[in-house]
């Protein structure tokens, strides 16, 4: 079906997982179409979610972005519908994401549970979200699977520490009040936590 090319990458390439990956991106660069032809998007679909049930993280995550309708740098041009199906699909690979590292994934799937939006057929949680939460802290300085520090302009630590006090003082959804945790959390010596509480005395004085 693939002809020269496909047969090129099965006998040139020994990791069948890259081989999905980089077969799913020549789909979307037409290479196995006819001049004039859209790409076989559904060919396509299939090896990148192969890529990532190989666990090719950089699939995973892409995978993850198209089932849960988020934006993505691999087949941008898949737009699936929305379904409670898909939406747990992408939140399984999603899952996966952040178990294997990625501090993105933690947090967004920390905020999925904490606000129980975009949850699919799961349950909210703030047991799931604090743990969440607490492992996008503790793997802010970790490395990820690329080799690259993950930025954290848009979730700042002092803020993912604020939020689990906030859940443990008010409790809720399988969480239990905790004040000594909620305290713990407040004094944390976190670096960031004093711009967090300038921000906080700004606010108070306006």
């Amino acid at each position: 079906m693939y002809g020269y090319f496909y047969e090129h990458f099965l006998t040139t390439n020994e990791n069948i997982s890259e081989i999905h990956l980089d077969l799913a991106r020549y789909h979307e660069l037409s290479r196995f179409s006819s001049p004039g032809d859209e790409y076989d998007k559904t060919a396509a679909l299939f090896h990148l979610r192969r890529a990532a049930d190989c666990g090719v993280l950089e699939a995973v995550i892409a995978s993850a972005r198209i089932y849960l309708q988020l934006p993505h740098n691999i087949l941008e041009d898949i737009d699936l519908p929305f379904s409670l199906e898909h939406e747990d699909i992408g939140l399984d690979y999603m899952t996966y994401a952040a178990e294997a590292g990625d501090r993105a994934a933690m947090i967004f799937l920390a905020k999925v549970y904490d606000t129980g939006l975009n949850l699919g057929t799961r349950v909210r949680s703030w047991t799931e979200a604090v743990r969440l939460y607490s492992k996008a802290v503790a793997a802010l300085t970790e490395m990820d699977d690329d080799g690259h520090f993950d930025g954290t302009m848009d979730d700042p630590q002092y803020q993912l520490i604020a939020r689990q006090a906030e859940m443990y003082r008010d409790g809720g959804f399988g969480l239990e009040i905790n004040y000594v945790k909620a305290g713990e959390f407040w004094n944390s010596k976190d670096p960031e936590r004093l711009k967090f509480q300038l921000q906080k005395a700004s606010y108070n004085c306006l």
